[in-house]
């Protein structure tokens, strides 16, 4: 049950796109595009559909900042999936794992 709702929220979210990409196609996303609302760039190696997950996922981190004094989980789509509250229970945690994340997303961020 819980993999299948994980695998909603991937379908929905590559389906998305942030509104300064939805003009154009994913693989027109520029070299050095940033992040609408960020100094972020978008991954230029990584697949389409993985430029536009991460432009939608780090747009939102940057509208809802984490708690002062959370623990930051990065990573890829395991730790995005990771339900942290339940799994460290009393610690405040902000989830900033975006799926098909690279090394070079998160150097970026």
């Amino acid at each position: 049950m819980r993999a299948v709702a994980l695998l909603s929220l991937v379908v929905v979210a590559a389906c998305m796109r942030a509104p300064e990409t939805q003009s154009m196609g994913v693989n027109e996303i520029p070299e050095g595009a940033l992040v609408p609302g960020t100094g972020i760039p978008v991954p230029q190696d990584y697949a389409e559909d993985g430029q536009a997950y991460y432009v939608m996922r780090v747009a939102s981190f940057a509208e809802h900042p984490p708690a002062p004094g959370a623990v930051a989980m990065v990573g890829d789509s395991i730790t995005e999936g990771g339900d942290w509250p339940r799994l460290l229970p009393g610690v405040k945690t902000a989830n900033f794992g975006v799926s098909w994340d690279r090394t070079s997303g998160l150097l970026g961020r």
